[in-house]
């Protein structure tokens, strides 16, 4: 077969021929018995054309931190076609018209990323169209730094100023420009201090650690850089751990000497404040002498670092409280009583005079609180005693009460005259603080004709006997034992004379 032949044929044993080149070929089959021949035509076209894409969507060239990935994509209006996207570091290839581009994190200081390759295959004479796409990044980070106008807070210096000084960190002369600078993208204080966005200075008023994240406006990477604030803040310690009880103006007193609990300081300043009508002494000394009561405020300053502390003392005036125990309170006539002087004011015992009214109309004055006064009490009844304390222009009194009881006493008469005459009808004893009477009346012959035991105090026989019947005129026995409230015990045995 020979495309386009029209000389002699080409004969070939085989049925089949390679051709490489398009046309109209001619295959002649002849049958060599008889000689005869036919001749079929046929037509070998070419078909070589490479595909093509209508669009290849690339976002950019350059990824970096405000674009670290992006999605490359090729659009194609051929039907059979078959996309192949491949770069280095990937083993094998991504069939896809897309593929999703990466930044490499991992190595922020090279520029290029991969060289991607695309390939489109034409799925019917496998002809392929490719093209090499060079991607790069710019991930380089700023040079994170800022300047501080002191490194330490103190009572003087009360705040420090941060100011951003970073710069680029784009290698000059590379293929990224540097667009813009590497601004203070965050402040991150210490608490309780407040974040800070997009400030160039940042006032710190709280000693810690302070933390800026700088942003390179260029490429929007971003990295931080720290500093610490010391604090040298010492303020002199007042009243501590507790406030010192109050200050006491003593009674008639007319000045008292305060002062806080600190320890005395040679680069302190003091200045007291003090309530008003108060006459005082030098009032920037620790020490100082007052006359009025009230709350006391004493501001201490350091003058090497200019801190500050307050406190405050309480002067109050003195009180006198009137007091005493009688020793003993209660008792029989005759009674010695002992008088404990418990007297007392905020400032202790001394100076207390004090003038005693005892209420049997003896009367005396002791200069100490110390000395215990004593009277006695010869008459049974309640004693009303007053003690009147005095301390400069401080007074009280205080009152108490002593009952002085009868003492017990028995006098048992010798007859009587049950005659119904109302004069001398019972028999009937003379007794004073008695708490139990017992008494048995037997006659002459010792027959017993009354008994009776009482809890009144006294009896009252009227000449009968146990069962109501008059017993006859005579001389009668009695045994009588009783006793007194004062414990004290009687035991009598006589003759009774009973006469009608």
């Amino acid at each position: 077969m020979t495309p386009g032949f029209t000389g002699t044929p080409v004969y070939s044993p085989s049925s089949t021929i390679a051709v490489s080149v398009p046309g109209t070929y001619t295959a002649l089959i002849k049958d060599n018995t008889s000689g005869c021949a036919s001749k079929v035509p046929m037509s070998i076209l070419q078909n070589t054309t490479s595909p093509k894409w209508d669009t290849l969507i690339i976002p950019t060239r350059i990824l970096d931190c405000y674009k670290p990935t992006m999605v490359l994509e090729a659009i194609s209006s051929n039907v059979h076609t078959q996309y192949n996207w491949s770069f280095p570091g990937v083993l094998g290839n991504v069939f896809s018209n897309t593929i999703a581009v990466n930044a490499n994190t991992a190595n922020v200081t090279s520029s290029v990323i991969a060289n991607y390759t695309f390939l489109l295959t034409d799925t019917i004479n496998l002809c392929v169209t490719q093209t090499v796409i060079p991607l790069f990044q710019n991930l380089y980070p700023p040079k994170a730094k800022f300047s501080l106008s002191g490194n330490q807070i103190s009572c003087l210096t009360t705040s420090i100023t941060l100011t951003n000084q970073s710069t680029s960190g784009i290698p000059p002369g590379s293929i990224f420009p540097v667009a813009g600078p590497a601004v203070a993208y965050y402040w991150y204080p210490p608490i309780p201090q407040p974040t800070l966005q997009l400030s160039t200075t940042y006032k710190a008023k709280w000693p810690g650690i302070y933390v800026m994240v700088a942003r390179d406006a260029a490429n929007g990477c971003t990295a931080s850089t720290s500093s610490i604030i010391a604090d040298t803040r010492v303020h002199p310690v007042i009243n501590s751990p507790l406030v010192p009880p109050p200050f006491v103006m003593p009674c008639g007193g007319q000045h008292v000497t305060i002062k806080p609990i600190l320890k005395p300081d040679d680069d302190y300043n003091y200045r007291w404040y003090v309530p008003p009508g108060a006459v005082i002494s030098d009032a920037n000394k620790l020490e100082l002498l007052t006359s009025g009561i009230g709350t006391y405020t004493i501001v201490v300053t350091n003058k090497v670092n200019g801190c500050v502390s307050t406190g405050t003392v309480e002067v109050i005036n003195d009180t006198l409280q009137a007091d005493f125990t009688p020793l003993p309170d209660r008792g029989f006539a005759p009674l010695p009583v002992l008088f404990n002087n418990l007297s007392t004011s905020k400032t202790g015992t001394s100076g207390i005079v004090t003038v005693w009214g005892f209420g049997n109309g003896n009367t005396i004055l002791t200069d100490s609180a110390s000395v215990k006064p004593q009277t006695n009490y010869y008459q049974p009844g309640i004693y009303t005693v007053t003690a009147f304390a005095i301390k400069g222009t401080c007074m009280d009194t205080v009152k108490k009460i002593i009952t002085v009881d009868l003492p017990s006493m028995l006098q048992i008469p010798n007859v009587f005259t049950p005659n119904g005459d109302g004069i001398n009808d019972t028999f009937f004893l003379k007794t004073a603080g008695l708490q139990s009477i017992n008494i048995t009346i037997y006659d002459r012959w010792g027959n017993k004709v009354y008994n009776t035991l009482s809890f009144t105090g006294n009896i009252n026989w009227d000449g009968k006997n146990q069962y109501g019947i008059n017993v006859a005129d005579g001389i009668y026995f009695y045994l009588l034992e009783a006793t007194g409230n004062d414990g004290k015990s009687f035991e009598r045995k006589g003759n009774i004379t009973l006469l009608r």
